[in-house]
């Protein structure tokens, strides 16, 4: 319920001339104030003309008008004739630091409960219609409930992104507590927290590895390899050195779209053991027992544990992976920390909301993977710098100019939509490549190379490239790619025959 007390607050914080009522504040308060307008049984008689007043007052200053003229103008008019004394009021009305910061943690409080009460009546009518069984199609019910969900998910985790976010928004370099701007320095730039990507090189574009909140897309045509560097990343994940021991476990949540576990797991076992995958299959029978033995005996030597875990393509919404994510961290709760989050990959999976073209979803579901990146930070108690957030690392698609060797990789290769480059933090295009020699030496079928080219990157130079060798066989990429003793194929399509399909 609107009362005369919030109100006051309301108008208070839009009269004040602090650098503190941003934007984004105004916003807030038109935002809640919003809410109320059908809904006058929620607006005490008494306080209705107030309630008026203060939402005309944010839709000016919303429209950049200043505190004086956005008075002014609200003077003049004779709907406000009997708040004279309340606008003059206000004019002479000005409140400390303190209770600036008091009124706009009360506001953020409200923002919340009328972000999620929004959509909470349309969840309200599809429970109903379950119910009273009022419906044809339980899958189309399912669907729209899921659609409210995820929506519910979306603007809890906006405003988890936006607190954090306010929490370092400004700085008085006199008289403020540096703390939380230097623990966020210190989270960013440092590279303490950084998980190590496996190869040396890119690392070092990378302050050490990909950083904790930050959203990292490896983009490649189809048969380039994605999949492998995704899982080899995994691979290199586990095996970083530790600065030092914690005692509590390194997790690492490894999400697919696309390969089943099976298909997964065997892949990463070929990747640890540098082993070919028509062997492992060929041995099956006294491969089934090691591959549980030595992967398990793995992560145990890295303090490391593997969660992987299969979702649908197409119908799986971030909001799903989060609600996944956050059943881990309950699991291993005061036991372990996720430190990455790897997902295969990010054009397989739906935003939750309805959208005319692909290419706005793909957008948005890009803000969502952001968002989840950060929202741990927010979400542990509030610490910046020492919270449990994570890196989230995925994959995309190039588009056909892609397939062209001829061409020069680009970020206008990205398919079907350029704001997962803008929502991003680092963007790196893939391509499997091969190089012309003059070598006697005979080629292995099993060797190329894979391209990196860093063409977005927050942390570090853009434009740089890395050259990896890979084995595709035994479903591997390593570091250093040697030309003096390592061949190379004539074709790329090579590397793909046979049981490497689908790679």
């Amino acid at each position: 319920m609107i009362t005369d007390a919030f109100l006051n607050q309301c108008s208070s914080l839009l009269t004040q001339n602090d650098e503190l009522i941003n934007e984004s504040i105004i916003s807030d308060i038109n935002a809640v104030l919003a809410f109320f307008i059908d809904k006058e049984n929620s607006i005490p008689l008494a306080v209705r003309s107030k309630y008026k007043f203060s939402m005309a007052l944010s839709k000016l200053r919303m429209n950049k008008k200043d505190v004086e003229s956005s008075l002014d103008d609200l003077t003049i008019s004779d709907q406000f004739k009997d708040l004279d004394a309340y606008i003059e009021w206000l004019r002479r009305n000005k409140i400390t630091r303190e209770q600036i910061e008091k009124c706009i943690k009360q506001l953020r409080a409200r923002k919340k409960f009328t972000g999620l009460f929004l959509d909470l009546p349309y969840i309200e009518k599809v429970i109903g219609d379950f119910n009273s069984n009022k419906f044809d199609n339980i899958d189309k019910l399912l669907g729209e409930y899921d659609q409210a969900i995820s929506k519910m998910y979306g603007r809890l985790s906006e405003e988890k992104r936006t607190e954090s976010n306010n929490r370092i928004s400004s700085l008085d370099l006199f008289t403020d507590e540096y703390g939380p701007v230097l623990n966020q320095i210190e989270l960013s730039y440092s590279g303490k927290n950084s998980i190590s990507t496996g190869y040396q090189e890119l690392d070092s574009y990378l302050n050490g590895g990909f950083e904790p909140s930050r959203l990292y897309i490896f983009a490649g045509s189809s048969g380039d390899g994605k999949s492998t560097l995704l899982l080899n990343f995994l691979r290199g994940a586990v095996e970083r050195k530790k600065e030092q021991n914690s005692g509590l476990i390194d997790i690492y949540v490894y999400i697919t779209l696309e390969n089943l576990i099976d298909e997964s797991l065997v892949r990463l076992y070929c990747s640890h053991t540098d082993q070919n995958i028509s062997r492992v299959i060929k041995n099956f029978q006294t491969e089934r027992e090691e591959i549980k033995r030595v992967l398990k005996n793995w992560q145990s030597k890295n303090n490391s544990a593997i969660i992987m875990s299969y979702f649908p393509p197409t119908v799986t919404s971030v909001a799903d992976l989060s609600v996944y994510i956050e059943s881990i961290r309950n699991r291993y709760k005061g036991r372990g920390l996720i430190k990455a989050v790897y997902v295969d990959y990010l054009d397989l999976l739906m935003s939750g909301q309805k959208f005319d073209l692909h290419r706005l979803e793909m957008g948005q579901v890009t803000i969502d993977l952001k968002v989840l990146a950060v929202r741990g930070s927010a979400s542990e108690g509030g610490n910046i710098g020492y919270g449990n957030s994570w890196p989230i690392i995925s994959l995309s698609q190039l588009n056909r100019s892609g397939y062209d060797i001829k061409e020069n990789l680009s970020l206008m290769q990205m398919s079907e939509s350029i704001k997962k480059v803008e929502h991003s933090d680092m963007v790196a295009l893939i391509r499997t490549t091969t190089e012309n020699t003059e070598s006697s030496i005979i080629t292995p079928s099993e060797y190329g190379q894979l391209q990196i080219t860093i063409a977005k990157n927050r942390s570090g130079p853009k434009n740089k490239t890395i050259k990896l060798k890979t084995k595709y066989a035994n479903f591997r990429v390593d570091d250093s790619y040697i030309t003096t003793s390592i061949p190379f194929l004539t074709s790329s399509m090579d590397i793909l025959q046979g049981s490497l399909e689908g790679i």
